[in-house]
């Protein structure tokens, strides 16, 4: 037998992680941005790729595992409710 309430508060606290690690990494992306205009040459160059990477590897996973975990949410309330 599945356990759905507890499958719901599983998806829930990881839905919540997902966004956390979302939404973080855009302000640390927003603030890593905003110091590249004050440098010059390979040290402004560095602060963009970095920012790239973080973008690509840290935004995206969070952002799956949001959307993942939210949908696994979805369901199970609708199992859950029977609806």
């Amino acid at each position: 037998m599945v356990d759905w309430a507890g499958l719901i508060s599983w998806a829930i606290v990881f839905h919540l992680f997902g966004v956390i690690i979302w939404i973080g990494n855009l302000l640390v992306i927003a603030t890593m941005l905003s110091l590249a205009t004050e440098e010059v040459g390979a040290a402004r160059e560095r602060l963009i790729v970095v920012s790239r990477r973080l973008f690509q590897i840290g935004c995206n996973l969070g952002a799956l595992a949001t959307v993942f975990f939210g949908i696994i949410w979805v369901l199970n309330t609708f199992v859950l409710l029977k609806i």
